[in-house]
């Protein structure tokens, strides 16, 4: 087949995609702080449309809100202005239809870069083919608004500097307006991101002028008004990206040359501090490990993209010949810099590698260079055979993706056994994009169920976790937030539950999902979020008369609701209190070991209790082996906080 025929397959393979994404968009759930997003993107509309000035700082709404004014406003504008002009349409399924346009943006511009530096229009459907399949970037793409449209504008940037720079002097002023589009879109989504990229463009175009001074040179010497023209076309793109950039931004705007700099300066290295599960420990987000991204990206792409860019280096003087030294520069310098200068910086790091999303196009053109670059002679002529091979090879994602959807996000490769392996040891559903077909579930099964309204707790974050997912049926069932920790004693009759900041232990253990379990949200098998009904509520009664000191009636009624579910921890340690100060040291021992059983590192005043409880019977040895527990555990949960 000719290139063109190649180039006619990668057009119709992107209408394709784009179309199948869109689609199914609306099937994605939302995600731990759209809430957040949402009250931006209202915020901004209200400052251009009533002289608000809320989005400007959100310092007295408490730590959720941290910042939120650094972060630029265009995708929360835009989104929100749809949705006034379209009320009917759910503000999720509009938002997650813009998310995955920008989605779709980045797997497209991943395929031109591929092409672009290979001149084959195959190698650039085997990297779109790589990102497609690749079910990270597939699920992000759905319901991430900070990092894909970021990641899109920087494949951008990335893609017209080197057409600008190879394709030199011809089509400099569509790569230019293209180039202003990336910053643009990079600068309006994260502010700080866009100067980075900035500093890329400019070292790359310094580099290319090093090496090639002689033929740039010669360009201007024949066209004298050339270097004029590039200069101010050069202004003009930077100049109209940086508008775009602050535009739709309030704080941008009443800012405008200094709010970009204090938000790179904010972003370096942001303050708030999460627990995130890897490697089966609660690892604190201010203190990762130095590989911790490299682990991340390598244990949740597909196996042929990780081996065929590690290969690419492998193989690096082989590479240079085809592509050039200064296209596999570029790549490699986009690849590994953001990584490791997060590593040198010491950078604060959330939940997996979406926040570094924006260098995985760059290791998927570098695996389809080098898969092409390895097979060609293989397949003696045939490129159709080496896309064939892709298709192939990306096989289990493809299943994978098929089978959980809309779940793609907790894919992981057989580097650590798959989802089943990684369960326990590394975050799953970190993003609670199955609270979505929880609460389908519920809306389906459980009205009528009730007289009256039927109370719903979550501990997916953020204005219930789940609360848009109720928006029609409000009338028969109310949803809000509840802290997993104190749903002993918090009044709901169902209760929506996803594995996050439960402990490696009791997943490990198969201790949650908890007992009373009525529906399940699965992915290969493993518990992504579960809804729990409630069977009585003596429990709440019980906590109750604890903190009136009534210990004996408190210890009956958590004896009561012990006969239904003993899988709840914490009424084991508060039946454990309420039978020591009746005397019962015995059954509070037995009870304190069951709390201990089921979360043996929940906290280190569950051992201290035991240790005061051994002693109590004289004991002596079983208080002091406590006693040290309870030492050991302190200890380990204050290294993993303070990262020494």
């Amino acid at each position: 087949m000719e290139q063109k025929t190649y180039k006619y397959i990668f057009i119709a393979l992107s209408l394709i995609i784009s179309i199948v994404m869109l689609t199914v968009s609306s099937k994605y759930g939302q995600s731990g702080d759209e809430w957040l997003h949402i009250i931006y993107g209202q915020d901004i509309w209200d400052y251009f449309t009533k002289d608000s000035k809320q989005a400007l700082d959100y310092t007295a709404k408490g730590l959720q809100y941290s910042h939120v004014e650094l972060y630029g406003g265009f995708f929360e504008f835009i989104t929100e202005g749809f949705h006034r002009l379209f009320p009917s349409i759910p503000i999720l399924n509009l938002r997650h239809f813009f998310n995955a346009s920008f989605g779709i943006l980045l797997m497209i511009f991943t395929g031109l870069l591929a092409t672009k530096i290979s001149k084959k229009w195959y190698v650039g459907i085997i990297a779109l083919l790589f990102v497609v399949f690749s079910p990270k970037i597939f699920g992000e793409s759905m319901n991430n608004p900070k990092d894909i449209p970021f990641a899109a504008g920087f494949v951008m940037g990335i893609y017209f500097i080197i057409s600008f720079l190879i394709d030199f002097p011809n089509k400099y002023k569509s790569n230019l307006v293209g180039l202003g589009l990336g910053f643009g879109l990079t600068l309006a989504v994260r502010p700080a991101g866009g100067f980075l990229l900035l500093v890329f463009i400019g070292l790359f175009t310094a580099y290319y002028y090093l090496i090639n001074r002689k033929n740039v040179q010669s360009y201007f010497n024949e066209d004298k008004k050339l270097l004029k023209n590039v200069l101010t076309g050069i202004i003009i793109a930077f100049l109209g990206g940086y508008i775009l950039g602050i535009l739709f931004w309030p704080y941008g705007l009443e800012n405008p040359f200094t709010a970009p700099l204090e938000s790179l300066k904010v972003m370096a290295n942001f303050s708030v501090q999460l627990k995130t599960l890897f490697e089966g420990e609660m690892m604190y987000s201010q203190t990762p490990k130095w590989y911790y991204e490299f682990k991340w990206i390598g244990i949740t792409s597909p196996i042929i993209v990780i081996l065929s860019c590690i290969l690419f280096f492998v193989f690096i003087k082989k590479a240079i010949k085809e592509y050039g030294k200064f296209n596999s520069i570029v790549l490699i310098f986009s690849f590994l810099f953001p990584l490791l200068f997060m590593i040198y910086n010491k950078s604060t790091l959330y939940d997996t590698w979406r926040h570094v999303l924006f260098v995985y196009p760059f290791i998927v053109v570098l695996a389809a260079l080098l898969f092409n670059l390895l097979l060609t002679n293989l397949v003696k002529g045939k490129p159709y055979l080496l896309i064939l091979i892709a298709f192939i090879t990306l096989l289990p994602e493809i299943i994978f993706s098929f089978k959980n959807h809309p779940n793609q996000v907790v894919y992981f490769n057989q580097l650590v056994g798959g989802i089943n392996g990684a369960f326990g040891y590394y975050e799953t559903d970190y993003y609670q994009n199955s609270g979505k077909q929880a609460g389908e579930w519920m809306i389906k099964n459980l009205k009528g169920k009730k007289k009256g309204k039927i109370k719903v707790l979550t501990n997916m974050s953020g204005a219930g976790g789940c609360d848009k997912y109720f928006a029609n049926d409000t009338n028969w069932i109310g949803v809000d937030y509840g802290r997993w920790r104190e749903r002993d004693h918090t009044d709901w009759d169902y209760f929506i539950a996803y594995s996050r900041f439960i402990s490696s232990e009791m997943l490990l253990n198969k201790k949650w999902p908890p007992a009373n379990v009525v529906h399940t949200v699965e992915a290969d098998g493993v518990p992504l979020c579960v809804v729990i009904e409630r069977k009585n509520k003596e429990d709440i009664i019980a906590f109750d008369s604890l903190q009136k000191n009534n210990f004996a009636f408190a210890a009956e009624k958590y004896a009561n609701n012990l006969k239904l579910d003993q899988s709840n921890e914490n009424i084991w340690y508060f039946y454990a209190i309420s039978l020591a100060n009746i005397g019962k040291f015995q059954d509070a021992i037995m009870a304190i070991n069951k709390a201990i059983e089921i979360d043996p590192n929940s906290t280190p005043e569950w051992y201290q209790i035991a240790s005061k409880l051994y002693a109590q019977i004289g004991d002596n040895q079983n208080a002091q082996l406590n006693n040290n527990k309870a030492f050991d555990l302190a200890n380990k949960l204050n290294e993993n906080s303070s990262g020494e």
